[in-house]
Order: structure tokens, then C-alpha cells, then sequence
């Protein structure tokens, strides 16, 4: 309608002014729509018509909801060079921007600049500043500011008190919670299902389901009816503590309380289903949603997924993950990442590539995980060319190998006997900043073992040592059958007593290279 005004008076007047195109810059604004927004501001400017100071703080607002930080401070100082007057509307959306961000340095420098000019900082202005510092877990800055709002006469809102509640309840800070919980009630605050729905979330977090039972019966005694969020926290809290049965009887007094699970809530339960290896319950129970009409999401068929590629039964998942594709739902990184380790697992390739192919057409980028599965599987299967291939991609794409990537491929190399090119991964890795673990080690030195290459594999032994890494009983019992193979039974002693004065006990590949001793000896 705005946009049809506007049109309307270009053609036949009177012609817009700057009121009429702040209307028009307030809807695209409103819209999320910048680039038409700026586009009105410069159409502004070239029709003669000098945006006041609405027009600069609408446009203001809607940069800071959707623009780069950088851009919206730019024209912050723009609107200060032409003098035009700034409001708490305006300081207010640059502070929640940077709050939002947790660029608290600059969210300061803001607000300090704010009360400098003689704005008054408002309620909203606290609590942009108290939910940041809460963010970073800064409680006392976000506590001070509590403080300076009663110094200062500005009564925090529910909003200000339950940001900073919950800040310490996410935060596992649950005893200063509970301190500042009580203290508002001894300062005559009403709490609210708001309120007391965070502690008890805080309390199941810990894991601490009885108090936070007390807290709901608390809450009922005060006359307020839990809600879907107090219910899916106890869920949650009773899953997570493996107490399955538990979370399903607060499932049924949540109905039977007239409230009615949503996706969330039943994602929960599909869980500690799939955790506690009840995977035809899983099932079951996702036919259960649908009867009630409630669409599993993408997380809900990745828990299933997941758990079914945990329990050896990728055909399966595989067939969930095409219902997962046939409704409509886009897979996510971490979706291919479960089926990618299923089908991998099960030595799957073909399929495996199948998924590979959709991502790359769908334009996923698959990340260091799913790439790193892939790797590790090929190479547990001798298909090393294809693993590097992969590996390569995955350099190329700037996607950074991890310690595990590197780690398959250098066994890979070290098991077909080319300590050449498993030198070279292994120099790559230290250059770019990774450490190797004992498993890159172990077989490294292992592949110099096998080809009685002695000296270096001691001296990567001795390297061990210099960077910290301990050797395991692999290490010791690769070292000892080194020098078994290449006769040198001393040395193999004497690593061997090095082993035990670690305090590091003889498995039974060392017991068997041992009992060679003491066939020799016999």
C-alpha cells in the first residue's frame, strides 16, 4: 500500500517529501529488505530531499538487524558529522546489535557515549547490556548493572531479571542462581512461570532432578501452571540422567496437565530411546508423533539415524533417510555425517559415494567430520589412493585435516611399506600446527620396524619423549618386535624392562613376541 502511494504521487503528485519516503524506508526496513532501503535513501539524496533524523534512525534499526557491524558504526558517525540529533531509539539498536554480537568493548563504548550526550540509558538499554555480559558469562559486570539501574531509578523489568537468571543457570552457575532467585523474592518480586522455569531448567541441567521437582511443586503451590518449557526441561534433565521411565511419566502428566508435547519435547524422548539401544521403540514412538499430528524435524530422524548406524543397521537408516528427503526435509552436515559413518562402518562405499555425489550437487560443503569419516574408513579398507584424493579436496576446499585424518592415511602408508610418503604427511601435519598423538607415532614407528629401519624408528621413539607424548604398550611392543626381527634381543630386553619400570603392563601380542626369547633360548 505504502509502496503504491508513493508511486502514485511520482506520477500524478504532489510529490514525496521526506515524510512520505521515511514511510517507504520504514516498510522495507520492517521487511528486512536493506538493499531496497538503500536504494530509497539515495533516491532521496539525488530527488534533493535531505533525510532527517527518522529517516537516518529507521534506516539505522533495520541496518543493525541484518547488516555487518562495521557498516552500521559507519553511519552511526555519519549522522554525528551532520549533526543530526540521536535518540535512545537509535543508541538502543546499536547497543542490542553489539550485545547480540558480544562485542561488549564496543557495546560499552556506546553506551558511554550515549549518557555523555544526555540520553538516558532505558530498560531496554540494561538489558541488551545484561544478556552480553551473561553471554560471556560476566556475571558481576551484568550484576553491577543491575545495581547502577535501582542508582539510577530504572525498576528492571521480568525481561532483565530472567536474562540475567538465566545467563547463570546456562552456565552451570546454578548456587548464585538460586541465591539471586530467593533475594528476589525477599526484595517483594513476584516470580512467574518465566522465572521458575529457568531454575528448574538450571536444575536439570546439573543433573539435580529432586530439587528441581521441589521447585515445581513450588511453583504449583504459588498457583502457576507449568508450561511446555518447565515440562521439556524435566524431560530433558530425567533423559540425559538415563532415567528414561521417569522422563515418560512426566510425558503423561504433561498431557494428562492439558499440555501438549511439541517437536521438541518428543526429539527428546526419540533420544534417550535411540541412547538406551531401543531403537524399534524410537520407531514406534515417531509413529506416535505423527498420529498427533506432529512432524518429526530434521534432529528428530538425525537422533534415529544415528542411533541405528550406532547399532550396525545402516540399511535402515538409509531407508529413514530417504523418508527424511520424501517429506520435504533438507539433510544438514550433521545428518550425512551420522549416515556417512554408518554406511562407512559397514565397508558401504557405494552408498557412501551416493551421499557424496548429493551433498556436492546440493551444494553442501561437507566439513572436517564427515570428511575425516570418509578418509578413515578408506584407508582402514587399503583404498589409500581414494582417501588421498579426498584428503586433497579437502585441503583445497580449506577445510583443515585434523589429527585423525592425517593419522589414517599415515597408517595407511606405513602398512603398504611407504614410509616415504608417510614421512611426508607426518611433516605436513607438524607444519601445519598439529600434533601428533601416540596412535601417529606408534605407527610410524611400527613401519620403520617392519623394515628394519632401527635407528629411525628409536629416534621417533626418543621424539615421543621430547614432545610430551607417552608410549602406550603398542609403542613398546612395535619397538621390541623391531628388534627381535632384526636380532638384536638386548635392545628388545631392554625396552622391555624400560615398559614395565613405566609401569606399563604386557598385552598379549608383547607376551608372543617374548615367548620367541624363550623358544630361542630353549
Amino acid at each position: 500500500m505504502v509502496k503504491r502511494l508513493i508511486r502514485k504521487m511520482k506520477n500524478s503528485g504532489p510529490h514525496p517529501n521526506v515524510y512520505t519516503y521515511t514511510m517507504l524506508l520504514k516498510f522495507y526496513c520492517d521487511e528486512g529488505d536493506i538493499d531496497q532501503a538503500s536504494n530509497i535513501l539515495l533516491e532521496m539524496e539525488l530527488n534533493g530531499i535531505v533525510p532527517n533524523a527518522v529517516s537516518y534512525s529507521t534506516y539505522l534499526h533495520g541496518l543493525c538487524k541484518v547488516a555487518d557491524p562495521e557498516m552500521v558504526l559507519k553511519l552511526f558517525h555519519k549522522m554525528k558529522e551532520k549533526h543530526l540529533p540521536l535518540n535512545d531509539y537509535s543508541y538502543n539498536a546499536i547497543i542490542h546489535m553489539l550485545c547480540r554480537r558480544e562485542d561488549m568493548k564496543k557495546a560499552l563504548i556506546i553506551f558511554e557515549e550515549m549518557k555523555a550526550c544526555g540520553i538516558l540509558p532505558t530498560v531496554h538499554t540494561y538489558s541488551s547490556l545484561i544478556y552480553g555480559f551473561c553471554k560471556q558469562c560476566h556475571f558481576s559486570k551484568g550484576f553491577a548493572l543491575l545495581e547502577e539501574m535501582a542508582s539510577v531509578g530504572i525498576k528492571p523489568n521480568i525481561i532483565c531479571y530472567s536474562m540475567f537468571l538465566n545467563g547463570l543457570c546456562k552456565n552451570q552457575e546454578i548456587e548464585i542462581a538460586v541465591r539471586f532467585f530467593h533475594k528476589l523474592a525477599a526484595l517483594g518480586f513476584d516470580h512467574d512461570e518465566v522465572t521458575y522455569g529457568i531454575i528448574i531448567d538450571g536444575f536439570c541441567r546439573n543433573g539435580e532432578m529432586a530439587i528441581a521437582h521441589n521447585y515445581l511443586n513450588a511453583m504449583v503451590k504459588n498457583n502457576l501452571v507449568p508450561d511446555i518449557f518447565c515440562y521439556t526441561s524435566l524431560i530433558h534433565g530425567y533423559s540425559r540422567c538415563g532415567c528414561l521411565q521417569e522422563a515418560l511419566n512426566i510425558f503423561i502428566v504433561m498431557q494428562e496437565n492439558g499440555i501438549a508435547p511439541n517437536v521438541i519435547t518428543c526429539t527428546i524422548l526419540v533420544d534417550a530411546f535411540c541412547r538406551d539401544g531401543l531403537i524399534q521403540e524410537a520407531f514406534k514412538f515417531l509413529d506416535d508423533m505423527l498420529e498427533r499430528g506432529i512432524i518429526p524435524n530434521v534432529i528428530t530422524y538425525n537422533t534415529v539415524i544415528d542411533g541405528l548406524c550406532k547399532e550396525n543397521k545402516a540399511s535402515e537408516a538409509w531407508s529413514l533417510f530417504h523418508e527424511l528427503v520424501k517429506r520435504g526435509l533438507v539433510p544438514d552436515n550433521v545428518v550425512y555425517g551420522s549416515m556417512v559413518d554408518g554406511l562407512v562402518k559397514q565397508n558401504d562405499f557405494k552408498n557412501a559415494f551416493e551421499l557424496y555425489a548429493r551433498m556436492t550437487k546440493d551444494g553442501i560443503q561437507l566439513n572436517a567430520v564427515t570428511y575425516t569419516i570418509f578418509i578413515h574408513g578408506l584407508c582402514k579398507n587399503n583404498m589409500t589412493h581414494e582417501a588421498m584424493s579426498l584428503f586433497k579436496e579437502m585441503i583445497s576446499k580449506q577445510v583443515n585435516p585434523d589429527t585423525i585424518a592425517y593419522t589414517s592415511l599415515i597408517s595407511a602408508y606405513c602398512r603398504s611399506r611407504n614410509m616415504k610418503k608417510a614421512w611426508e604427511l607426518f611433516s605436513t601435519m607438524l607444519y601445519s600446527g598439529l600434533l601428533p598423538d601416540v596412535v601417529t607415532f606408534t605407527c610410524l614407528v611400527d613401519g620403520y620396524c617392519k623394515l628394519h629401519q632401527m635407528h629411525d624408528a628409536a629416534k621417533l621413539f626418543g621424539e615421543m619423549a621430547r614432545m610430551g607424548i607417552l608410549p602406550n604398550v603398542a609403542t613398546y611392543t612395535a619397538l621390541m618386535i623391531g628388534y627381535r626381527n632384526s636380532c638384536d634381543l638386548n635392545k628388545m630386553l631392554m625396552v622391555y624392562g624400560n615398559m614395565l619400570r613405566k609401569g606399563i603392563s604386557p598385552d598379549m601380542v608383547t607376551y608372543s613376541a617374548l615367548g620367541f626369547i624363550m623358544r630361542k633360548k630353549e
